[in-house]
């Protein structure tokens, strides 16, 4: 689907400036022990630049400053509260959990688990009862990839495609909050109906 579209996936790859005309690209070394060198610079012509990758991290400031991942995250505790800092609960994009040797994912479904333990971890905590750990259930992944066209991973199971994005979609109207917005969005979708 993205080769139908001419989209071209770069990685190890870092934009270092976007001018009137061009992106100067440089790419990183693709072995870690050549990450010393310098990575080499392309120029690429353009039109236009839409900007929408990469995750920020920005927490409020906290004293003292908490223990941080690589990537600028909060580390956190199972229970998700904040490493030397248990009055302080992290969820979502600046949490750090590292529960297993793999960090979990910054995505959507982590904090959609991650809510409904941090609402009883509050209760507890202030009830004085011990805290549940958060126990993270990977449920695959989904992507589109445009119009008609999705890609999901999950279970052992691979799909692409129609089914794939018609799968997709009822995956996000079950996880809509309330069933007027899930019938607005239904609506919404059976309006561009393509069969």
């Amino acid at each position: 689907a993205l080769q139908r579209r001419r989209v071209t996936l770069r990685t190890n790859t870092a934009v270092t400036a976007v001018e009137a005309d061009v992106l100067r690209l440089r790419h990183r070394p693709a072995s870690p022990s050549d990450s010393d060198g310098p990575g080499v610079e392309e120029l690429l012509p353009v039109r236009a630049v839409i900007w929408t990758a990469g995750l920020a991290f920005q927490p409020p400031a906290i004293f003292p400053a908490p223990q941080r991942d690589g990537r600028g995250r909060l580390r956190c505790e199972s229970s998700l509260q904040l490493t030397g800092q248990p009055q302080v609960f992290v969820v979502g994009d600046l949490a750090s959990l590292e529960l297993e040797e793999t960090p979990m994912p910054s995505t959507a479904q982590v904090a959609f688990q991650q809510a409904p333990l941090l609402a009883d971890n509050l209760s507890r905590s202030l009830a004085g009862e011990e805290l549940r750990p958060f126990r993270w259930n990977d449920l695959g992944e989904m992507l589109s990839l445009g119009v008609q066209e999705a890609t999901l991973c999950g279970a052992g199971i691979t799909l692409a495609g129609r089914t794939a994005y018609r799968l997709r979609q009822l995956a996000y109207l079950s996880r809509m909050p309330g069933l007027p917005h899930t019938l607005k969005v239904a609506a919404g979708w059976l309006a561009d109906w393509h069969p």
